[in-house]
């Protein structure tokens, strides 16, 4: 949880994870989405109705008034229930399909929440990294300014020209521009922290920089086979994409089978008569064979009918379409050809997922390279400026000649922090390909 000051109401946020959980707490649409999906799952699980009886239900009175003749007068009731028996499973196919669909938009919607994540870690660092330019740049504004007010006071002396007190005054305004514009950076970059937070503009917030130690800077090439596997097996969307080309392929395969037929079985019971209480029931059985056969659908009906215990009627009856479809021929092969631009359309899909996390992985090990040799590169700067502050004070070197070794020194601090909060969002983006925490699969693989 996010730390709260209630003397002050300032919110502290001290690591990346306490501003995920932080978000995702005040992330009203994000508990919206998880709801629907959740019930849109339990929707699926409960879509059995196909395979149970249909039962329905009518009553109807009809009054004639005749002209010289009695009037007539029926009452009639009737119940129905409806079996289907057997269609070849399309029905438990069908079923099997929208509960998978329904379970893959679960999953979807994982996959958005870790973006939602990513995108709360990527505002975090950077606030973190404006903020952090912003010290560099205020700390380099202090040292400029105090230079500048010895400078002033050795060209009151005659100790320095003027034309270098004015090239001096000229860098450090330049210097001050940059602090402004990197105030305005901060402050926009906090901003939109507090909107991925959930929070309002007015709310005081304080951020503490969460500190990248040395054994989290490690290199993944050794992993990459492991790392594309992986992302392979997990990723959703591929998942859905051979879910979904399975159940079409058994649904093209079912609409072949052109000789399996549909049954069904009708029961009904029926009461007629000219006053209530109606006390004759009529029963009757009906069965229905169709065939879904393209070329020539046919469908053949057989029922019988009971009243008082005594057979009353039989009937049968069939009915056929010939040629009912012309197109037959040409669907069958759109279906082929759709399959097979499926699978290929998987296999790009999975070389694009090989590709990014090579690409990643690239990317990281790249970043691990930079930033080692810009620690090393800062620590030489450092204690060159030391010497070169001597030097300056013993007037061997020119106080604008230090001035831009300290400008120098804040760009290249500057460039690590960005190299750093870079390093967070390739492994963020990783993770989210990986489905686990880089550490982790670092972990388990050198044990």
């Amino acid at each position: 949880m996010c730390s709260l000051c209630t003397a002050e109401s300032v919110t502290t946020i001290t690591s990346a994870a306490q501003a995920v959980v932080f978000a995702r707490n005040n992330s009203q649409q994000l508990f919206l989405q998880h709801q629907r999906v959740l019930e849109n799952l339990h929707l699926r699980r409960m879509s059995f109705r196909d395979f149970l009886p249909e039962i329905s239900f009518s009553i109807a009175e009809n009054d004639s008034i005749a002209v010289l003749a009695p009037d007539s007068r029926t009452k009639n009731v009737q119940l129905f229930v409806t079996q289907p028996v057997f269609n070849g499973g399309r029905s438990f196919l069908d079923y099997k399909l929208g509960r998978a669909s329904a379970e893959y938009e679960y999953k979807d919607y994982l996959v958005k929440e870790k973006q939602f994540e990513a995108s709360v870690v990527t505002a975090y660092f950077q606030a973190i990294l404006t903020g952090k330019k912003g010290e560099v740049k205020k700390n380099l504004l202090d040292s400029a300014k105090k230079q500048l007010l010895i400078l002033e006071r050795e060209t009151e002396l005659g100790k320095t020209l003027e034309t270098d007190y004015l090239e001096y005054q000229i860098a450090y305004a330049s210097v001050a521009s940059d602090f402004r514009n990197a105030l305005w950076e901060a402050d926009q970059a906090l901003q939109y922290f507090r909107v991925c937070m959930g929070l309002s503009p007015q709310t005081p917030i304080v951020i503490k920089n969460e500190e990248i130690s040395k054994e989290s800077i490690f290199y993944l090439q050794d992993l990459e086979n492991y790392l594309v596997s992986r992302a392979k097996m997990v990723s959703v969307a591929i998942q859905r994409m051979r879910c979904e080309h399975s159940y079409r392929e058994k649904i093209r395969r079912y609409d072949e089978r052109r000789n399996l037929p549909s049954i069904t079985l009708q029961g009904s019971v029926s009461f007629s008569g000219k006053s209530w209480p109606l006390t004759e029931p009529v029963y009757s059985l009906r069965c229905t064979i169709a065939f879904l056969n393209r070329y020539f659908p046919a469908t053949f009906s057989s029922g019988t009918g009971w009243k008082k215990g005594t057979l009353q009627s039989v009937s049968n009856s069939g009915e056929t379409k010939i040629l009912s479809s012309s197109t037959v021929g040409c669907e069958r092969k759109i279906a082929h050809l759709d399959s097979q631009s499926e699978q290929a359309e998987i296999e790009h899909t999975l070389r694009d997922l090989e590709f990014t996390v090579s690409n990643a992985v690239y990317e990281h090990d790249c970043l691990v390279d930079n930033i080692e040799l810009q620690r090393k590169t800062l620590t030489l700067m450092d204690k060159r400026l030391k010497i070169d502050f001597l030097r300056k004070e013993l007037g061997e070197i020119k106080v604008m000649d230090y001035l831009q070794q300290l400008i120098d020194l804040s760009a290249a601090k500057i460039g690590l922090f960005e190299k750093e909060v870079q390093l967070q969002a390739v492994r963020k983006s990783l993770e989210i390909l990986l489905d686990l925490p880089i550490e982790i699969i670092r972990g388990d693989n050198e044990k």
